[in-house]
């Protein structure tokens, strides 16, 4: 499959699911602060790693903010 094909993959479908977001997020707003899907993310991560401990890093400060989480 070249390029062109593979750039209009299931255009419909996602279309479809990409038009239902916009209209949740007309009705609900933007939803939680961003923290809380780093924390969610991090626990779906350690949960499918079958990890125990995980570490949320924040580059995006003038210091390093670290974040130790056990499972």
């Amino acid at each position: 499959m070249n390029n062109t094909n593979e750039k209009w993959l299931y255009k419909d479908l996602t279309q479809e699911i990409i038009g239902a977001a916009i209209e949740v997020h007309r009705e609900l707003g933007s939803g939680f602060l961003e923290y809380v899907y780093e924390e969610a993310q991090l626990l779906n991560y350690l949960k499918a790693t079958k990890m125990r401990i995980g570490l949320l890093l924040n580059f995006g400060k003038k210091s390093l903010e670290v974040k130790r989480r056990i499972l």
